[in-house]
């Protein structure tokens, strides 16, 4: 899996997603639990993991989108918790895919991003990169000869 760098100066515009019944939320840090809990049941350990960081930082380094009427986290994106410019994980449950909820988490994250004063961010370990392609076009370029780049560890694989 490759990291990707992306240019936060040149970043598509945030835009409602129409007739969405969603919504996109910072979590506090008293909202930590089901945060984490989603995020393992619905993805992995180690993304929850490496999502616990986003609660130590300030503000939360994690974007929710929630449900407006009945409070359901549908998917999640953090940022600054691998590393210091590293946007990931990023998730959204399979029930919510295809409403516009992955490119409005990816997108706030990366507006955020670059609110903090970043020029560039990292997203780490990018599997099927084709969603990304999609909403940052030619904005995001994969970097050579970072497999495994920051994820090499010899407790990973335990």
């Amino acid at each position: 899996m490759t990291d990707y760098l992306v240019r936060l100066y040149d970043l598509p515009p945030e835009r409602p997603v129409p007739e969405s019944s969603f919504r996109l939320h910072r979590p506090m840090r008293h909202e930590a639990r089901p945060v984490l809990s989603f995020v393992e049941e619905s993805f992995s350990p180690a993304w929850a993991a490496e999502c616990s960081a986003a609660f130590s930082r300030t503000p939360v380094a994690v974007w929710l989108a929630v449900e407006g009427e009945s409070g359901e986290i549908l998917g999640f994106c953090c940022h600054d918790c691998t590393g210091p410019g590293f946007l990931g994980p990023i998730g959204v449950s399979a029930a919510a895919r295809g409403r516009g909820v992955g490119r409005s988490l990816l997108l706030r994250a990366l507006h955020t991003m670059r609110a903090l004063g970043n020029h560039y961010c990292v997203i780490g370990g990018v599997g099927p990169s084709g969603f990304f392609q999609t909403v940052l076009g030619d904005g995001v370029l994969p970097i050579p000869g970072s497999d495994p780049g920051p994820y090499s560890s010899p407790l990973s694989d335990r």
